[in-house]
């Protein structure tokens, strides 16, 4: 099927008009062409994955009930998703419990913003700072024992060339940071690798062999992905909270503007100030309180997968992670609007018109971009 007529599906299914064959068909392009397409590339298998298996849930639910009305979050979740999420960028969900206002001519014009970058800043331990994206696949830079490459796909890499040297090496910190509008990833010396959301940082030795933790520090959000070395705990600390593993799959999001800390555990186990979390689970840390619940993990995750989901979040939340996304500075010219509850799915590579005229046919809200500023109304 060529684009046109994908997008005529996507097109009838959110709005309530595919039948059972436009249905079928749509689920047989997501798993023939789409799952394998070389134009949909850096998308993990698993999270494919689980997208494909959420497509096809949603799909069969809708093909054995009658058509009526619904929230139209519920009714989208998982295919607005899966969509976003391997790049056909010309549908996004921005729903709020009622009517949308599907009409062009009734939201704003907006200036446009392109999205964020691979890029970061490394700071090693004398002080020497390297802006990432400016250089090709290349050596970066070299501390006692260990040597620092930068890979074409955007990848910081530490490789020990000199156990002599290992015991120094481990007294170097070094600080990956990314701003406003960056990611970035590193493979640590153990082997672990760490992708940084924008505005966060990293801050873990040049080498790991002399120590008896794997300690890190982190400010803002990154998701781990720990090689296992049960003789060598890792452990990331952030405010007020030191979260513990021996190898596993966690997210944890700690900006100081939010107002708690959040752990998402994937897979294997993490102790969260000493409080044992399983996959699937969240722990929230909230002036030294803990709560855990269970949560969607892909929506948790979904910055690392290129996209910002969100259920029943406020505008004022939402407004933060497009602030760090696209180097913006956000203005409300009523605060009540600021705790106004939205759901829904944008891709984070498209550009910030796309994310706010959708927010805009909820009829709730209007924005305003003047260069890197945006501010935004009540109707």
């Amino acid at each position: 099927m060529d684009k046109k007529r994908i997008n005529e599906l996507i097109d009838k299914y959110t709005h309530n008009r595919a039948n059972a064959e436009e249905l079928e068909l749509l689920q047989n392009w997501y798993r023939d062409t789409a799952y394998h397409d070389a134009e949909f590339p850096g998308i993990e298998m698993e999270v494919r994955d689980r997208m494909f298996s959420r497509l096809q849930k949603n799909i069969q639910q809708d093909q054995s009930k009658p058509i009526h009305k619904v929230r139209l979050w519920s009714r989208v979740a998982g295919i607005a998703a899966t969509l976003a999420l391997i790049g056909i960028g010309t549908y996004f969900y921005a729903i709020h419990y009622g009517n949308i206002n599907m009409d062009k001519g009734s939201v704003t014009p907006i200036t446009d913003i392109a999205p964020g970058k691979r890029s970061a800043t490394l700071t090693l331990a004398n002080g020497k700072k390297i802006i990432l994206n400016d250089l090709l696949t290349a050596e970066v830079g070299r501390e006692a024992g260990v040597q620092i490459t930068k890979t074409k796909e955007g990848q910081l890499i530490y490789v020990a060339v000199n156990d002599q040297n290992s015991a120094t090496a481990s007294n170097m910190m070094n600080t990956l940071s990314t701003g406003r509008g960056e990611t970035y990833q590193v493979q640590l010396p153990d082997g672990s690798k760490v992708w940084l959301n924008a505005l966060s940082s990293l801050k873990y030795p040049a080498n790991f062999a002399a120590r008896n933790e794997r300690r890190v520090h982190l400010v803002g959000e990154a998701y781990f992905e720990v090689s296992k070395d049960k003789q060598h705990p890792f452990i990331v600390s952030s405010a007020n909270q030191i979260v513990k593993v021996l190898g596993t799959h966690f997210n944890i999001s700690s900006y100081p503007d939010e107002a708690s800390v959040k752990t998402t555990l994937l897979e294997g186990a993490v102790l969260v100030n000493n409080r044992e979390l399983k996959p699937g689970q969240q722990a929230r840390l909230k002036e030294k309180n803990i709560t855990i619940s269970n949560v969607d993990v892909e929506e948790a995750m979904a910055w690392k997968a290129g996209m910002f989901m969100f259920t029943d979040l406020s505008l004022g939340e939402i407004m933060k992670m497009v602030s760090r996304w696209y180097d913006v500075d956000v203005f409300y010219t009523n605060n009540e609007i600021i705790n106004q509850q939205f759901s829904g799915g944008v891709s984070r590579f498209q550009k910030v018109s796309q994310l706010i005229q959708v927010l805009e046919r909820t009829n709730l809200v209007k924005f305003k971009v003047e260069g890197r500023k945006i501010t935004v109304s009540p109707i």
